[in-house]
């Protein structure tokens, strides 16, 4: 075999994919058959020709192995693939003789004895005695070639997914080798409309760059964005109940997320107000294009009852009676309807501040869908802990004169519940107006809850200052003429108010007597029971008057003096006095017959007939100067009584008053003491700027019922203001 052929460093240069071409030099011969013909692709059995097959070599240019088999190629395949081959001719003869000689694995000698490669010298060539087979150097120098797939330029709505049509890439050596197109679109943006360039390339396995391809891309956007609902498309929601709009998203192929730009229009949604809202939700994108619209219906319903709130307690458990009750009242709140204080219904019991007991108020109330709120009560417990007070009716303490008649003013009671309870008032009245003392009137009630009331007492003093009442038995005045004896007759009667029985145990033997000689000297200090007696043993006998002073003093050392009066005349006779007096006095007109009754009286002027010495009658102006140089009568009023005021209304205080005044008129003269009462006259009164003469006052009396007689006295003046003037408002001057 014959191989000829350039070779460049030990290697037959060959390019991928070309069919490999034996140089014109290469032949192979046997010297008995010949020339054995071109390569074929295996040889015949008993016939003579030539075959080659590769063997691919690893890059220290040792055969390759797969799976313990060599790795041998096709003398018409091995050119498809890049890389160094041994190519090894086999002959054969038609005796069957082959060359080189192959082992029973069908390889040719290029082991040595432990199977390793020998086939190449130092150099890499070569051996010489390797003459069977070449070194060939598969190379791939030419460059792929690359055309696009689909349109160019390619239209392609914003936001899809940009899938490249791609483009075939052939090898003469690697084959399609489309996969690896480098597709450059880095400068690509789906997101935003406009134009762009995509480049293509390849390289082949050999490192052969093909032509770059540019592929343009334009971007539209035609595409509406879309509006999603955030939240459910259809809420119902409890009337007051804070709304807060779920909003919606909104996304656009070209321009992404463009949620902010959402238009929320349509109905809004009123929480306080039933109904159904309907919300729009619009949007449009950069490049205009509108979304469809998308609605939610948000339903307010209102199905919560109002609610009822308690002002104050809930239970009140002492509520004191009689106490004002002003209900506290409670407040209503709705979620939808909001205050509705105003539409409460109070109902339940209606509290009675007077009447013990427990009371139940109720308080009700519904919104404006008919909701009713659940009702509250209050429970108001009416006690009565509080005491009644009494009041007393009059002073504190009244001073009472011993037999006048003692009414208790009483008092009043009045409770905080039961109101006025007066007549349940006890009154514990131990006061006796006959006996002096000084008592204690208590007040007592309880209310219909038994509380007591504190007590309250009133003192009363049972007091005489009132002197006993002395009737002379007989004249007041005697006129023992003559000279006759005397004889005393006594006292007719003896009445003390509060001393009773003074007129049963008033001894005669202690009864004072003062024999007082009017003008004269040497008073006698006797008895009742010596005064008789003693008056004739002293006095009879010899002619002036006598003034017997009678002292009565009752229990409570009040004293009355009484007098009578004793004229005794020895002479002249009464025949010759009145002779005298008719002779002296034939010309004034008087009646000697009664002249006599002059004499009785202390307080007139003229008081005697007769000589105070009884030596010799006086003329009549004698007679009137000796009398003038008596000292006067004096009537006194206590101070603190000189003026009172009373009130209508406290009718038994205005009594009492009043009758104190009275009793404070007192009359004295010098000669005789004390003048009694009963003797000083009201000469009238001043009534409001008008006199009222006695004449008049006794018109007044007689025209009040149950009066009696008036008969100008201090007593009779007591009475008349007790029965009329107290009744009669104004200020009067006695």
């Amino acid at each position: 075999i014959a191989l000829g052929g350039d070779i460049a460093d030990g290697f037959v240069l060959h390019e991928c994919a070309d069919a490999f071409v034996e140089p014109d030099d290469f032949e192979a011969s046997d010297a008995c058959d010949g020339d054995l013909g071109d390569i074929q692709p295996a040889l015949a059995e008993g016939a003579p020709g030539v075959t080659a097959w590769a063997w691919a070599l690893d890059e220290t240019h040792a055969p390759l192995w797969q799976e313990d088999e060599p790795l041998l190629y096709g003398y018409d395949e091995f050119t498809g693939v890049s890389g160094d081959y041994l190519l090894v001719y086999v002959a054969a003869d038609v005796s069957g003789n082959v060359y080189p000689p192959l082992d029973e694995d069908g390889l040719p000698p290029i082991f040595d004895a432990e199977d390793n490669p020998d086939f190449l010298d130092a150099e890499g060539n070569l051996k010489p005695e390797i003459d069977f087979a070449r070194l060939v150097r598969v190379e791939d120098t030419t460059a792929p070639t690359i055309e696009l797939l689909g349109d160019n330029p390619l239209v392609l709505e914003c936001a899809d997914e940009y899938v490249s049509p791609g483009a075939l890439a052939l090898d003469d050596c690697d084959g399609d080798i489309s996969d690896n197109v480098v597709v450059d679109a880095s400068n690509l943006d789906m997101g935003a409309s406009g134009e762009y360039k995509v480049s293509y390339s390849v390289t082949d396995a050999s490192g052969n760059p093909s032509e770059t391809l540019i592929r343009t891309v334009i971007i539209e956007d035609t595409t509406p964005p879309v509006i999603t609902l955030l939240g459910n498309a259809e809420i119902v929601m409890e009337c007051g109940s804070p709304y807060e709009e779920p909003g919606a998203a909104a996304a656009d192929g070209c321009d992404g997320d463009i949620s902010a730009a959402v238009v929320i229009g349509g109905d809004e949604v009123d929480v306080q107000r039933v109904g159904a809202y309907i919300v729009t939700y619009n949007v449009s994108d950069a490049a205009g294009n509108e979304a469809a619209e998308i609605i939610r219906i948000v339903r307010v319903k209102d199905e919560t009852p109002p609610v009822i709130t308690l002002l104050g307690d809930a239970v009140i458990s002492d509520h004191e009676c009689g106490d004002p009750y002003e209900d506290a009242g409670a407040t209503a709140a709705d979620e939808c309807d909001g205050d509705l204080t105003a539409a409460i219904v109070v109902g339940g019991d209606v509290v009675d501040n007077h009447t013990v007991g427990e009371y139940i108020v109720t308080y009700n109330v519904s919104d404006g869908e008919g909701n009713v709120a659940e009702e509250i009560t209050r429970t108001v417990a009416v006690v009565d802990t509080t005491i009644p007070v009494i009041t007393l009716l009059g002073a504190e303490k009244i001073t009472v004169e011993c037999a006048d008649e003692y009414v208790d003013p009483g008092a009043v009671a009045d409770d905080h519940c039961d109101g006025d309870i007066t007549a349940a008032v006890v009154t514990e009245n131990p006061v006796d107006a006959a006996v002096v003392g000084e008592y204690v009137v208590t007040y007592n009630v309880e209310d219909g809850q038994g509380n007591p009331a504190d007590e309250v007492a009133r003192t009363v003093e049972v007091i005489d200052t009132t002197p006993p009442q002395v009737t002379l038995q007989g004249e007041s005045i005697i006129l023992l003429q003559g000279c006759a004896p005397y004889t005393e007759a006594g006292f007719a009667e003896v009445i003390d108010a509060c001393d009773i029985d003074i007129g049963g145990t008033l001894l005669p033997e202690n009864v004072p007597v003062l024999i007082r000689a009017v003008g004269g000297a040497g008073n006698t200090e006797t008895t009742l029971a010596a005064v008789e007696k003693d008056f004739n043993a002293y006095y009879a006998a010899a002619s002036g008057a006598y003034v017997l002073e009678y002292r009565i003093n009752d229990a409570a050392g009040n004293e009355t003096v009484v007098e009578r009066i004793v004229f005794v005349v020895c002479e002249p006779t009464e025949d010759e006095l009145l002779e005298i007096f008719d002779a002296m006095d034939a010309g004034d007109g008087l009646d000697y017959e009664t002249a006599r009754t002059f004499i009785p009286d202390l307080t007139e002027e003229r008081f005697a007939a007769f000589d105070l010495n009884g030596d010799e009658l006086l003329q009549r102006c004698e007679l009137e100067v000796a009398v003038e140089t008596r000292d006067p009568i004096t009537i006194d009023i206590a101070q603190d009584q000189e003026q009172v005021s009373v009130a209508c209304e406290e009718f038994d205080d205005a009594q009492q008053k009043v009758a104190n005044a009275f009793k404070s008129v007192t009359a004295t003269e010098t000669c005789v003491g004390d003048i009694p009462r009963n003797n000083i006259k009201v000469a009238g009164i001043l009534s409001n700027g008008k006199y009222l003469s006695p004449d008049d006052l006794t018109a007044i009396a007689a025209n009040v019922p149950d009066f009696g007689d008036y008969d100008n006295t201090i007593d009779g003046m007591q009475k008349l203001f007790h029965y009329y003037f107290l009744f009669q408002p104004g200020e009067y001057v006695v």
